[in-house]
């Protein structure tokens, strides 16, 4: 299976909870490598922002979410969560709390559910 390029350190820094070091890319550059690692405080926006829009009744209220990629095309964002799955999530970047099904979310099984899902994703 082909993996979505940083895949191995997406394992590890979700395994031990580390964050991947801050990469600073263009926008050209950003839409020609595909899904980029978060870390930092770039990952903590999106947490931020997750937190804020995620409401009751949503699929992933009340796990907690650790932003671990982004895809610069399409602004979806993958988090890790506190159940040990796996979520990509469209936020709105309102601010504020969204009624389901927003911020629109396709959750994940593991690893493997989540390369297949990578390697899929379009636009």
């Amino acid at each position: 299976m082909e993996h979505w390029g940083f895949n191995d350190e997406v394992k590890e820094a979700a395994r031990t909870r580390r964050r991947l070091d801050d990469r600073d890319f263009s926008k050209s550059e950003e839409e020609s490598v595909g899904w980029m690692p978060l870390s930092g405080e770039r990952a903590r926006r999106f947490e931020k922002e997750a937190i804020a829009e995620i409401g009751r009744g949503h699929d992933l209220a009340g796990l907690d979410l650790t932003a671990v990629g982004t895809c610069p095309g399409c602004d979806d964002v993958l988090f890790r969560l506190s159940d040990s799955s796996f979520a990509i999530v469209h936020l709105t970047w309102s601010g504020n709390r969204e009624t389901p099904p927003w911020p629109q979310t396709t959750k994940l099984g593991g690893f493997v559910a989540t390369d297949l899902a990578i390697a899929q994703h379009a636009h």
